[in-house]
């Protein structure tokens, strides 16, 4: 049996080709034949001169950007993660593509960067408790809202 449903967030480079591949950038190569999204996630900030990769994000097969956010439970500065969350939200911005959003003890500020810039669509790509879910759509991001939750397998 068909089905419709697909992936929006995969680190699976082998996955079916309608699934949307997720690159780290600056840790994964770059591929030319699948549609992906792409950016820095908090956790590499430090790890990796992410900064050249950026115009990556303006290849056509980029169909959103990110997984990006802010991580609060990590001990980077703030100030630093706010300020490379706020690179991708203005490419998302500019190109006029959905951001996907990592957000640990950061929602507050993660919804205030987004509404600041008035983002249209926001995937919100996992959140601990139900209750943020409510918070999310209480602070309501304009246009779609989707929110995504991650699900342990077994």
């Amino acid at each position: 049996m068909a089905t419709d449903l697909f992936d929006i967030h995969t680190h699976n480079p082998h996955s079916e080709d309608r699934n949307i591949y997720s690159v780290r950038l600056g840790f994964e190569p770059f591929p030319t034949d699948k549609i992906c999204s792409a950016g820095v996630h908090p956790w590499d900030i430090e790890k990796v001169d992410y900064q050249p990769h950026f115009s990556t994000l303006n290849s056509a097969n980029i169909l959103a950007v990110g997984e990006c956010g802010l991580d609060y439970s990590i001990g980077l500065d703030k100030e630093i993660q706010k300020a490379i969350f706020e690179e991708h939200i203005d490419i998302a911005k500019k190109r006029n593509l959905p951001i996907i959003i990592h957000s640990v003890k950061s929602l507050s500020d993660v919804v205030n960067l987004l509404k600041k810039r008035d983002i249209n669509t926001a995937i919100f790509h996992s959140f601990p408790r139900p209750c943020e879910a409510g918070y999310i759509l209480e602070l309501s991001v304009r246009g779609a809202l989707h929110l995504c939750r991650r699900f342990q397998r077994g």
